[in-house]
């Protein structure tokens, strides 16, 4: 499992790095525009993810499913890339980190909320507010 997280993490690491570069830019006028932070930490997380393969390669690899948290995390996938466009981003950010954290994790609620809380807060913050990056909203509004 752990070389399968660690996969995803570079996938998902290459696409912020190619897609904040591509996309946004790195500069714009003086100032950062919306692609220099997600460039730099996607860049941050792929030399990581690939010191972090190459250190474990010589370890044997035994993958170890649970089936229940496989199939609901690809179904909570599933659910929440077809309605980010229509019900927006924040919202199927709450709903899927709440049930995730408090339903599949068995996290107190208390730890739950505050975890969402500091999540979507910085989210909020850096990538809305600071360098006003456009998330899908909800009905296009």
């Amino acid at each position: 499992m752990k070389l399968l997280v660690q996969i995803g993490l570079l996938i998902t690491s290459l696409y912020f790095l190619i897609n904040g570069y591509m996309t946004y830019g790195l500069w714009s006028e003086g100032g950062p525009s919306g692609g220099y932070l997600p460039s730099i930490i996607g860049g941050f997380m792929v030399v990581l993810c690939v010191y972090d393969l190459l250190k474990n390669r010589t370890e044997k690899i035994t993958i170890i499913l649970d089936k229940k948290r496989f199939f609901s995390m690809i179904g909570g996938l599933i659910i929440g890339a077809s309605l980010i466009n229509s019900l927006g981003f924040y919202p199927i950010t709450i709903i899927g980190l709440f049930l995730w954290m408090f339903v599949v994790e068995h996290f107190s609620i208390k730890k739950t909320l505050l975890c969402e809380g500091f999540v979507l807060g910085s989210i909020y913050l850096i990538f809305t507010l600071w360098l006003q990056v456009p998330f899908p909203s909800f009905l296009g509004i």
